[in-house]
């Protein structure tokens, strides 16, 4: 039985896609056998939700001119020409603590960070944890362009971001 939180529809497709494994399973006679110990089910059950359902939502909210000084530290790492694509790209990784930003052209890496809070000013704030990749050349100049002071930044599971700051919305695609 696997329900720990509200329901939503995503525990209710959770729910059916684990009735259907559980049905597959007991038919075939080479899996029968897992469904004697019920906790290998579930590790059946969560490796198959990890491969078709990743979950690296992350979101939080920035001051503007924190992000573009440490943009402007990062990009001086990042090469246009790279032969590997990932190398083309800013790292944001946000965790608890703050915000850092990693750009490499695989000679160098410059590292910036940007603290959630100090000296008791909020320089990010709403923090959900995670990481994206995107693209050197557009992330830039979508946050240089940005109308408020703040700037909200959010990704969902299929690596697309979202970039808010006032009424102004951007949209980009990231990596993994």
């Amino acid at each position: 039985h696997i329900s720990t939180g509200p329901i939503t529809i995503t525990t209710i497709f959770y729910k059916y896609i684990y009735i259907h494994v559980y049905k597959y399973l007991k038919k075939n006679p080479t899996y029968n056998s897992m469904l004697k110990s019920e906790s290998l089910l579930h590790i059946f059950f969560i490796n198959f939700l990890v491969l078709f359902r990743r979950t690296i939502i992350m979101k939080f909210i920035i001051q503007r001119d924190q992000l573009m000084a440490s943009i402007s530290d990062v990009m001086k790492a990042i090469s246009s020409r790279a032969a590997i694509p990932i190398l083309t790209g800013i790292k944001i990784e946000a965790n608890s603590h703050g915000v850092t930003l990693t750009g490499s052209d695989s000679d160098i890496s410059i590292e910036s960070y940007i603290p959630a809070e100090d000296n008791d000013i909020i320089n990010v704030e709403n923090i959900e944890e995670g990481s994206i990749v995107l693209q050197a050349r557009y992330f830039p100049d979508v946050i240089r362009k940005l109308p408020q002071k703040t700037v909200e930044i959010e990704t969902d599971d299929n690596f697309n971001v979202t970039i808010r700051s006032g009424s102004a919305q951007f949209k980009l695609n990231g990596q993994d």
